[in-house]
């Protein structure tokens, strides 16, 4: 069907070598990885990554841990496709309650800034699971707050109070199930 609309087309395991060089990565800016298997995702980045070290590759991560392993792997940015769609199914919840939806936006946007920052911070520790929960049951307390702070803002600069919703449980747990996996 893309060779019909013009398309170059490669068939095969994107992981081989081969392929990846008929396909031109020896030529190309950015390899973006999008494999719905994770083993898959993380074996194409290191082989791209030790034949190809001057490529950017951009991959989708299913959670916070394949997004660590995917960095230790060689990618230079990840993005974890669970954690973008638990965003918007929370922009829509948050509308469903009464939230008006330029402010359901912001706050899914102040959620995904401080997470990153929680990401950044945490990725060292992504190999040593003990520390790294220790660690991360820290930093969700603090994200909790944070979030908590500015929820409150956007309220008051609606002149508002969120419409019957606890700040305190919208803060950091759209990512909860994600955060361990």
């Amino acid at each position: 069907m893309l060779r019909r609309f013009g398309r170059r087309v490669h068939y095969g395991d994107a992981t081989r070598l081969d392929l990846l060089r008929d396909a031109g990565a020896d030529h190309a800016k950015v390899l973006l990885v999008a494999i719905d298997d994770t083993d898959a995702t993380a074996k194409l980045v290191e082989t791209a990554r030790e034949a190809f070290p001057n490529l950017k590759i951009v991959a989708r991560a299913w959670d916070r841990r394949h997004a660590y392993d995917l960095l230790r792997s060689g990618a230079n940015e990840v993005e974890r496709k669970m954690f973008e769609g638990g965003l918007m199914a929370g922009i829509k919840t948050l509308k469903a309650l009464g939230m008006p939806s330029p402010r359901a936006k912001r706050t899914a946007d102040l959620f995904r800034a401080h997470d990153l920052k929680m990401f950044n911070k945490l990725a060292p520790l992504s190999g040593e699971e003990e520390r790294f929960i220790l660690a991360a049951r820290d930093a969700q307390s603090t994200m909790d707050r944070l979030l908590a702070a500015d929820l409150e803002s956007l309220a008051e600069e609606a002149g508002e109070h969120p419409p019957g919703v606890d700040p305190r449980l919208l803060a950091g747990r759209a990512d909860a199930a994600e955060t361990l996996q």
